[in-house]
């Protein structure tokens, strides 16, 4: 995926310079496939927002529901993670705290 990331943002540049702006949507959301693949999900929802932003700018309503699509799998995959994340994270030495509640009880 990380080779492919490379290669997108190549023919991005080139969609660009030659202002093709169907094969720029093309790389930015080819790139957002790449980036889900590697679990980067964050950035491949921010990539696939540009990549929506050219479709509907263009009038492409051809690829626009598919990218809406992944769009969506990408934020429910991002926000796994994050909920993942937070539940693996000890707060505040919140456990300490409330053992001290509890000596001060008995």
């Amino acid at each position: 995926p990380q080779r492919a990331i490379e290669c997108f943002d190549r023919a991005l540049n080139i969609s660009r310079e030659i202002e093709e702006p169907r094969g720029e949507a093309g790389a930015i959301f080819n790139k957002s496939m790449a980036l889900s693949d590697l679990g980067d999900f964050n950035n491949a929802v921010i990539v696939a927002e540009e990549a929506l932003f050219v479709f509907e700018r263009i009038n492409d309503h051809s690829h626009a529901p598919s990218v809406r699509d992944h769009l969506r799998t990408f934020r429910e995959a991002r926000d796994r993670v994050r909920h993942t994340e937070s539940k693996s994270i000890p707060c505040c030495g919140l456990e300490q705290g409330l053992g001290e509640s509890d000596a001060e009880a008995s």
